[in-house]
């Protein structure tokens, strides 16, 4: 319970797309391009002390897989986002991906023909002159026995989890939010308490108890395939436990088998359960160089495709029923680079987005491609940046029009067409739900049979408005928000 009253004299919105809304209960939002950031705060005198809740840098979820004996099994998710590190034991360190590494064919899975009792997980912080220094971290971890397939997690540390400061100001019956790192020099006008802003007021409540009811009751197990695609926890009354393999199968598996020879990575026969484990130790010593081995786990670069990495575990096809890789019909000219960093384009540094060299590239390599597919959201089952026609989507979409609740098309400040679209509630979280089950891996965004976006998720994205740039014309903007738009 907060005793200040300004607590309650300050709750509301500030700012209008981007910018910050303040509870009465101590609790804030850090809301903006396809992101949400929800913490604490506090006053200190007249300054307000704004604290985010942070990831957790590593996180790591073990099963018994009974199936690989003494070797073990993982599953390396967004560890591509910078230079990060693992050891078994006391091995020697390895680096996770090579430097500079790109054009990414998920999912990254390594196995090893040993065990292990221990693992180390390390990453080498960047720093940047307008950020705070960090340390580097290492955090250990302990496997009980016969804990042989992981899924490890890397959550890159970003600049809108850091902590930050504000002041308020009061000048023509306005108050006004002045932040440290965000909103200039104006800050953040705080709405008016008119119709429209209650209604938006009640989506941003009904987005926050979203948030709590997750943030105490955490997931603390995983459900994913032997191909870790990760499916929500599943109806158990539809499966049944097979002890020899530790799998929970669905019953009506076998006759399901020839469909999901074509579909492997969407097969929710045979999943297998994840729970998640705690860190022994937490460290930031510098990793010892000398104790470093040659080479990365993983190798991948657009210039050397046959040297890359590419997952293997699939089976092949059966020939009658393969589904044909998606054609490419037509391309249009390359999309020019977006100079505005604060809308989402498959090069800008934002949340929800995987900025690497292969992303950078996109703006001169990316073209718009035909599928066979409604419009939506789109996981995609295989994605290849050479040839664009042998990319293949999931045959159902995460997201439809149903899921939307506006689209319009605007012009920013740098005379960019942008897309704006508003999820509803119920669309907002399965867009969550969706990023954080591909965090690594692209989603495509499909309109009139093309695909016309294609970023890879670097962290579940919790906002329900999203602004999608480097589309193309102002005309094209406003033909693709026409096609968008809910049905009523």
């Amino acid at each position: 319970m907060q005793t200040d009253a300004r607590y309650q004299q300050y709750e509301g919105r500030y700012g209008s797309k981007s910018g910050v809304c303040l509870f009465a209960d101590g609790t804030f939002l850090l809301y903006g391009y396809a992101t949400g950031v929800f913490g604490h705060y506090k006053f200190e005198k007249d300054q307000l002390l704004f604290f985010p809740d942070k990831q957790e840098l590593f996180i790591v979820y073990a099963h018994q897989n009974k199936g690989l004996g003494d070797s073990i099994r993982i599953n390396y998710r967004g560890f591509q986002e910078g230079k990060t590190y693992i050891q078994f034991d006391q091995d020697k360190v390895q680096r996770v991906f090579n430097d500079n590494a790109n054009c990414f064919d998920s999912p990254f899975v390594d196995q090893l023909a040993k065990s292990a009792t221990t693992i180390t997980l390390s990453a080498v912080v960047e720093q940047t002159s307008r950020e705070p220094q960090q340390p580097n971290h290492s955090w250990n971890y302990t496997l009980a026995k016969g804990q042989n397939d992981l899924i490890l997690i890397y959550n890159k540390p970003k600049r809108e989890y850091q902590d930050f400061m504000a002041v308020m100001e009061h000048a023509n019956g306005k108050s006004r939010l002045k932040l440290s790192s965000y909103g200039g020099e104006e800050g953040y006008i705080k709405q008016n308490n008119d119709k429209d802003e209650q209604k938006q007021w009640q989506e941003v409540l009904s987005w926050k108890t979203s948030y709590d009811d997750s943030k105490n009751n955490p997931e603390n197990t995983v459900f994913a395939n032997k191909h870790y695609h990760s499916f929500p926890q599943p109806d158990l009354a539809e499966y049944s436990l097979d002890q020899a393999s530790n799998q929970l199968v669905m019953a009506n598996a076998v006759e399901n088998e020839a469909y999901f020879r074509n579909d492997q990575y969407n097969d929710n026969r045979y999943l297998r359960q994840y729970a998640i484990l705690q860190p022994k130790s937490k460290s930031t010593k510098e990793i010892v160089t000398k104790n470093i081995t040659a080479g990365s786990i993983f190798f991948t670069t657009c210039e050397d495709p046959e040297k890359s990495y590419h997952y293997n575990g699939y089976l092949p096809r059966e020939d009658d029923d393969q589904e044909k890789p998606l054609t490419l019909v037509d391309p249009p000219k390359p999309i020019a680079p977006v100079e505005n960093q604060n809308k989402i384009t498959e090069n800008a540094d934002i949340p929800g987005a995987n900025k690497t060299d292969e992303d950078a590239a996109y703006t001169g390599i990316f073209r718009p491609f035909s599928v066979d597919r409604e419009d939506g959201f789109y996981r995609v089952s295989k994605r290849d940046n050479k040839d664009f026609s042998k990319t293949i989507l999931e045959k159902q979409p995460a997201l439809t029009g149903q899921d939307i609740s506006s689209v319009e098309s605007l012009t920013d400040e740098f005379g960019q067409a942008v897309i704006r679209i508003k999820f509803t509630d119920g669309g907002r979280e399965k867009l969550r739900k969706v990023t954080a089950a591909a965090v690594g891996q692209p989603i495509a965004l499909v309109v009139s049979k093309k695909v016309i976006f294609m970023p890879i998720v670097n962290e579940p994205i919790s906002g329900g408005d999203v602004h999608i740039a480097g589309i193309g014309s102002a005309e094209d903007a406003k033909s693709i928000a026409q096609q968008l738009q809910p049905k009523k």
